[in-house]
């Protein structure tokens, strides 16, 4: 199930739970485009405006920029199991031994704190500050952030 956004002109007027691919296919035969927007930290509303690639609120609406940090720290730990077995792949298919992984827990822990807890700006600013040795190559500290930064909005 996703969150859709159903576009008329330019103005959101109605958001709804897709479920099938029929009911998309008959929600984009009514509407001017109808837009995905399960994967949006700050979900637009009826009477937003789709300018560009952009959702804007109604000019005079206020936005909570309180809820939309929270929102985006709570999107960040809840995709952070994603990220964390990513990272666990990876170094399992590099041939980690046991050893090498404890290492690495040890060398790395604050980082994956970073990632577990949503500081994801602070994990890629770690990473991209740490410098390879033993086990861990440049490489692999590149894949990792790649992992963060796809997942970022």
């Amino acid at each position: 199930m996703a969150l859709h956004a159903c576009i008329d002109g330019v103005t959101v007027v109605e958001i709804v739970d897709v479920l099938s691919e029929n009911q998309y296919r008959d929600l984009s035969s009514v509407y001017s485009s109808v837009i995905d927007i399960s994967p949006i930290i700050l979900k637009p509303e009826v009477g937003w405006e789709l300018q560009g690639l952009t959702f804007v609120p109604p000019e005079g609406q206020q936005v909570n920029i309180v809820q939309l940090i929270g929102d985006r720290i709570g999107y960040y730990q809840s995709l952070a199991p994603d990220i964390l077995v990513g990272m666990y792949i990876t170094n399992t298919l590099a041939g980690i031994t046991a050893e090498q992984s404890s290492d690495m827990f040890t060398e790395y822990g604050d980082i994956l704190h970073c990632i577990r807890e949503g500081a994801w700006p602070t994990a890629l600013y770690k990473l991209q500050n740490k410098q390879p040795e033993g086990f861990t190559t440049q490489e692999m500290i590149d894949s990792w952030i790649a992992l963060i930064q796809d997942q970022m909005l």
